[in-house]
């Protein structure tokens, strides 16, 4: 604020200093002083009205609409920072506008913005002592500049700024006409600790969450703000690798290692591994720090890839992801993928002949096993097996009809070495059994619900009968007609419980598979 006493004195003729000669029945004179408060030490002059460099004043007389005095009041440059200005030959008035503005520069440029502003009505008598309307004669003048400033705005509104980071923010003072008011600075606070903001209004977030940045024009006392949201400042993840053991990798599995770049100046506090299976399940592995340190270091997980088992290649993606110590997360970053191999095929043909060797012929429904991974399977109508099987390993591979009733020798077998390719041609030509005159022979499996072999099983064909070998087989040489086989024994309950076959002379016939369930 700026005082600005008026004194008048004295009674005569003339115009006002500066100013055309007015008409009136008599003149006084009037001393102005003007004061500005002295900068801070060490600073240069600013702030409303410390940034003013001058002052326009004007008194006007409000009936006649006449200007009495106008002058402008440069500020001074040293101590005592006061100005004191005498008007002589000032007509008389009974009422009197005393107006006063302060702006920014020494010189009116027609663009500028008043700072501060004040004005009173004062009487002016002839050979007296100007005084306020509202007062008494002897009362003092005193004129306040106020600061034109009525909002300050903030921007960015809102603004975020990640945690650990900065954000310039600024204000700017406005008077009620929306104008810029130059000011000397603001005051800044925010409503809680999720971010600081400094005395140039640089915000650095501190927490995740919101806060309201608040600027106050230092002398006005207004206030404005601006919402604030701290955000994440996650962890840059960069150079991410992979490798596999063995490299390249097959069917038996083996190991992939997983390694990235992880860099957070406010620290990492931990990493993982995301790794998506075949299924497109998902499974998280920890990663450990092996190189650097937590704000800039290498992390590495290793993951073991299981042997695949089945008939399709099996794919493994892996991302990385890491927290920091603000709980601070970013989106995966791809690390690559593994495929595993499906594993090697051993595939092979089974076929026979009933009475010329010259003949043969594909054989379905034949046991073939593999001895070293008790896998079992039959041939299909085609006389075609097949089995998945581990890698770089040697395999016994067995077919035959149950001993007695089809083939003599029951059984042959094939020793065959398994590198990661597939190895075909596993073929078996069966030496048939000869029939009893006249008879032809039946032939069936009993398998539980997963279609493994039940053995023990006793399977009755109308007063004959046959118990199931350890491939869940029974074989009965009949004569030809119609019977009916049932299964039992062992606690089991079967579904069917019976079933029929016509059996004819010279051939060996299939029946349909037998079920088991429970068992004792």
């Amino acid at each position: 604020a700026v005082a600005v006493p008026l004194l008048l004195a004295g009674c005569g003729g003339g115009g006002p200093a500066g100013n055309p000669a007015a008409p009136g029945t008599g003149a006084g004179s009037v001393t102005l002083s003007v004061t500005w408060p002295a900068p801070p030490e060490g600073m240069q002059p600013q702030l409303i009205p410390q940034l003013s460099q001058r002052i326009e004043v004007t008194i006007t007389d409000v009936a006649g609409e006449q200007v009495l005095v106008e002058d402008t009041i440069q500020r001074p440059d040293a101590e005592p920072w006061t100005v004191q200005r005498t008007y002589e030959g000032v007509p008389t008035s009974d009422d009197a506008l005393l107006s006063a503005l302060a702006y920014p520069g020494r010189e009116p440029t027609g663009e500028e913005v008043a700072q501060a502003r004040g004005a009173m009505h004062i009487v002016i008598p002839c050979a007296g002592v100007a005084y306020p309307l509202e007062g008494e004669a002897g009362d003092p003048i005193e004129l306040v500049l106020a600061s034109t400033v009525v909002e300050v705005r903030v921007r960015p509104d809102p603004a975020t700024v990640a945690v650990g980071m900065t954000r310039e923010m600024t204000a700017t003072a406005r008077n009620a006409e929306g104008q810029t008011v130059l000011v000397p600075g603001f005051d800044w606070s925010t409503s809680n600790d999720n971010a600081t903001v400094d005395a140039e209004g640089v915000v650095t977030g501190a927490a995740m969450g919101s806060c309201e940045v608040t600027a106050t024009e230092t002398e006005s006392g207004v206030s404005g703000s601006a919402t604030v949201d701290v955000i994440c400042n996650p962890p840059q993840i960069g150079q991410t690798a992979l490798a596999t053991d063995p490299d390249p990798m097959t069917a038996a599995g083996g190991t992939a290692t997983i390694g990235a770049l992880i860099t957070d100046d406010r620290g990492v506090a931990s990493a993982t591994v995301i790794v998506t299976k075949p299924d497109e399940s998902t499974e998280e592995v920890p990663m450990e720090l092996t190189a650097g340190d937590a704000t800039s270091g290498t992390w590495s997980a290793v993951y073991d890839l299981p042997a695949n088992e089945t008939a399709q290649a099996q794919q493994y993606s892996f991302s990385v992801t890491a927290t920091d110590t603000d709980d601070c997360s970013p989106e995966p970053a791809d690390a690559g993928s593994v495929t595993v191999p499906r594993p090697p095929v051993i595939s092979g043909t089974v076929t026979g002949f009933l009475v010329n060797p010259e003949q043969t012929d594909p054989w379905p429904h034949v046991v073939v096993r593999v001895q070293e991974t008790g896998q079992w399977t039959r041939t299909g109508d085609d006389g075609t097996f097949s089995f998945l099987v581990p890698p770089n390993a040697t395999y016994t591979v067995t077919a035959g009809k149950k001993q007695h009733t089809v083939y003599h020798p029951p059984e042959g077998s094939h020793t065959v070495p398994v590198g990661t390719e597939d190895v075909s041609g596993v073929d078996f030509v069966l030496t048939p059994t000869p029939f009893a005159m006249g008879a032809g022979r039946a032939h069936g499996f009993v398998l539980d619900g997963s279609g493994n072999p039940v053995e023990a099983v006793t399977v009755e064909a109308d007063g004959f009968s046959d118990t199931t070998d350890a491939n869940g087989e029974y074989a009965i040489e009949l004569t030809p007609e119609t019977y009916t086989f049932t299964p039992s024994g062992g606690g089991y309950s079967f579904d069917p419980t019976s079933r029929e076959a016509d059996v004819a002379a010279g051939a060996l016939t299939h029946v349909e598979d037998f079920t088991a369930t429970g068992g004792s």
